[in-house]
Order: C-alpha cells, then sequence, then structure tokens
C-alpha cells in the first residue's frame, strides 16, 4: 500500500486533522426560521458522542498508514452517523489499506448510496469490486460511471469521474491503483469556509452554499451544525427528501438538535405533513424546557399553515 500511503500524506497536509474550535465542541446552529448566521452560535446541548473527534482520528491514522486504528475510530462514527457518505468512504478506505477488499465494499457501497455524486465512493467500489475477481460488478459499476461522463460531458467534475473510471480499469488490468481523499481544505479555513457557506445561505445562495458545506463536512466530520444547514439548503432547493436526510444526519449525532428538529418541522409544514410537524414541536418543547427562539418560530410556522 505504499501508493496509499504517499497519496494520503501529500493529500492530507499537515494542520488538516486539527480539530476545528467551530466544531470541536457542542452543537446547536441553525434555527430561527433561516435567519443562519445570527443564530449559529446558540448552544443547544452536548452530544453524548461526539463523532468528530473520532472522524478526526481516524483521517489521522490513514495518513500514518495505521489501518486498523484508522477502522477502529471511523467504525465508531459510522456507528453514530451510519448515513454519512464522508465516514462510509473513509471506513472504507481504512478496510482497503488492511486489503480486507470484501469488507470495504459495504462502506464504500454506503457512500454511493448516500452521496450518489462522490465519485471517488464508486471508483473505489469498483475496484473492490475488481480486486475481489467480481469482474461483472465492477463492469456494472463502470458503466454507470460512463452514464455519469456522458451527462457531465466537460462539467467541473469530469476529471473526478475519469479518475474513478481509471481506478476501476487499473484493478480490471491487474495494475495498483492510488486512493483519492476528499477533503481539500486545511483545518484553519473550515471555520472561516463554515460561516462563509452560512453567509451565502441567508443570501440566498443555496446551491453555492450547500456545495461549500460538502467540502467543509469531508475535512471536519460529521457536525450536526454543518449537516443541518446542508439540509437547509437542500430544502430551499426544493429537494426535500434529501434535506430530510441531512436532518437525519444531524439528528443521529445530536437528537436535541434545535435547528435541525426546527427546520425538520417547517419541512413538514411546507410538504403538508402537519401531523409531522406537530410531532416536532413537540420535541422541541420538551427540548427547550423555558422557550427557545426554535419552539417559537415552528409554533409560528404551524399556525400560519392552519385552516
Amino acid at each position: 500500500m505504499k501508493n496509499f500511503n504517499t497519496l494520503a500524506a501529500a493529500a492530507l497536509t499537515a494542520g488538516l486533522l486539527t480539530v476545528s474550535p467551530a466544531f470541536a465542541g457542542g452543537s446547536g446552529g441553525g434555527g430561527g426560521g433561516g435567519a443562519a448566521a445570527s443564530n449559529s452560535n446558540r448552544s443547544v446541548s452536548q452530544p453524548a458522542y461526539n463523532p468528530v473527534v473520532d472522524y478526526q482520528a481516524g483521517l489521522q491514522f490513514l495518513q500514518a498508514g495505521e489501518f486498523k486504528k484508522a477502522d477502529r475510530s471511523l467504525g465508531k462514527v459510522v456507528k453514530a452517523t451510519r448515513r454519512n457518505a464522508n465516514a462510509n468512504y473513509y471506513m472504507g478506505l481504512a478496510k482497503a489499506g488492511q486489503n480486507n477488499h470484501k469488507s470495504s465494499v459495504r462502506y464504500f457501497k454506503a457512500a454511493a448510496r448516500y452521496n450518489k455524486t462522490m465519485y471517488e465512493a464508486h471508483g473505489s467500489l469498483g475496484a473492490a469490486y475488481a480486486h475481489t475477481g467480481k469482474t461483472e460488478k465492477a463492469q456494472d459499476v463502470l458503466a454507470k460511471l460512463d452514464g455519469f461522463a456522458a451527462e457531465c460531458g466537460t462539467c467541473a467534475q469530469s476529471a473526478r469521474i475519469k479518475a474513478a473510471q481509471d481506478q476501476i480499469n487499473t484493478v480490471l488490468k491487474g495494475g495498483v491503483t492510488q486512493t483519492s481523499f476528499l477533503s481539500p481544505y486545511d483545518a484553519d479555513v473550515l471555520e472561516t469556509q463554515y460561516f462563509a457557506s452560512v453567509s451565502l445561505i441567508n443570501k440566498g445562495e443555496y446551491q453555492a452554499a450547500f456545495d461549500d458545506l460538502a467540502l467543509t463536512a469531508a475535512a471536519a466530520g460529521p457536525h450536526p451544525d454543518i449537516t443541518t444547514y446542508m439540509g437547509y439548503s437542500q430544502r430551499k432547493l426544493g429537494n426535500y427528501d434529501l434535506a430530510k436526510t441531512y436532518y437525519a444526519m444531524a439528528l443521529d449525532v445530536d437528537p436535541n438538535h434545535k435547528g435541525a428538529n426546527e427546520y425538520l418541522g417547517e419541512l413538514y409544514v411546507e410538504t403538508g405533513d402537519m401531523d409531522k410537524a406537530k410531532v416536532q414541536l413537540a420535541k422541541l418543547e420538551k427540548i427547550c424546557s423555558f422557550g427557545c427562539i426554535e419552539e417559537n418560530e415552528l409554533r409560528s410556522w404551524i399556525v400560519k399553515a392552519l385552516p
């Protein structure tokens, strides 16, 4: 796995793996009916388990080529937030680093399922199939990537798609591949990038905000504030099912996250599911013993929507 280690060391630069203060502690960003930036520092509760710490440790172990240790750290993260594509992808790399390609398939499949445009996960999945002699399945993944390539043409993601195709073809031909990481950001810019993304939300630039938040999440880990705003961005783009997935990721980590509970309730109001919206309000009433902005906002949404 020398190629893996060389690329990992180059991609995960010094400092990338330091947890930024914005993402190291408790969560609670979001809420307030879309006034994202003004409310992003409100504290809610300290989750019983903070997966960001183990996520960052897992990346450090991957960089060092300590794949068993990476496996242990990232395994905890995946258990806590099974729908997180990045965590599943890196867990797959930890398995692949131990030459356990059969086990890596499960995680690469999950990563590709929860983020269909994570082309690196598709490439790694196809390569894992090729490593285990499942040539037909590897070809199926390659065909899917061919479809992505045809749809993309010369779009900004064309290089990533080609790299994934090349990864599978190389293993099918008996060669050795390099495995790429998704995180181009240094930890020093993570907090700045996060708040810049929230500012984009407040400007109504939801797709740009989501794209930036996705990059931040790849480096920072599954912090519920980040995934809450990813869900909010998708909701504002009208992608309700995808928004619910990101809200669920936030609530997997911190069930008492005020912003995620409020925004999920607002989504239910927007989609006409008032019974579920009222369930979310009841949750906020329990979380906010003495009242809070998120509870008041969701109650206002429900009252306005009632006949």
